[in-house]
């Protein structure tokens, strides 16, 4: 059931939201972007679920069971959603499903191919975090747009298991990045001397622990990037230590 009011809170926030506000939710300020989940289809809504402000959830129905519950599907957190609706405000832990995905589905290995729409109505859901399935390689690093040597925005995705922080090397002291906004895999750095373009990092995963036992990854901002970057994202190359 949505939360009564007047404890609901259907306005706009800025964000990232301040240190133990309880509109925080699972998004965690980005903590949990990039993370896996494993998602586990429920009962299905025979009544009104339209996620309405200050209105029950599955209003003049019930929940009930069918064929596609206990299908199961692995995603990636990307975003977090800060819609007016009830979904959006009234559960902590709600999961906003891509439209994409809502057919594809496994149940018994098998995509179940037509639970969208007929069989959708925002049904249960219910999803636990998992490790990066089947996970090979190393991080990808890219400078965001407007990335300079004074504010070396830069995002690192494609980890096993998430991230939590990020460290960069400057003037022979390791310090702690600066998350860019709520974007989780987002941190503004700075290059390892002042008005350099020479960076130098190391990622902390969601245990906190350093990964890849404390890898060091050195890269440059490059020439596309000087005086700046101009498109959403230039990926670089780098070297480890």
């Amino acid at each position: 059931m949505a939360c009564p009011s007047p404890h609901c809170d259907y306005s706009f926030s800025q964000r990232p939201l301040p240190a133990g506000d309880p509109r925080i939710g699972m998004w965690n300020n980005g903590h949990n972007c990039g993370r896996w989940v494993q998602v586990t289809i429920g009962d299905f809504c025979t009544g009104t679920n339209d996620g309405a402000p200050n209105q029950p959830f599955c209003r003049n129905g019930s929940f009930v069971t069918d064929k596609y519950d206990g299908a199961t599907l692995n995603m990636i957190v990307a975003d977090s959603c800060a819609d007016g609706n009830a979904w959006c405000r009234d559960d902590p832990n709600h999961l906003d499903l891509a439209h994409a995905s809502l057919n594809k589905f496994l149940q018994n290995g098998v995509p179940v191919g037509d639970m969208d729409p007929a069989h959708w109505n925002n049904r249960h859901i219910s999803w636990q975090f998992i490790p990066a399935p089947s996970f090979s390689g190393d991080i990808n690093i890219g400078f965001l747009q407007s990335a300079q040597v004074w504010w070396g925005a830069a995002s690192i995705s494609h980890l096993p298991n998430g991230i939590h922080s990020v460290e960069y090397f400057q003037a022979g002291t390791w310090h702690a990045a600066q998350m860019d906004g709520d974007m989780g895999e987002a941190f503004v750095l700075l290059p390892t001397v002042q008005a350099g373009t020479q960076f130098m990092i190391r990622v902390h995963d969601v245990t906190d622990a350093l990964i890849n036992n404390g890898r060091v990854y050195t890269f440059s901002l490059p020439a596309s990037c000087q005086p700046q970057c101009n498109v959403p994202y230039t990926r670089v190359s780098y070297t480890t230590s």
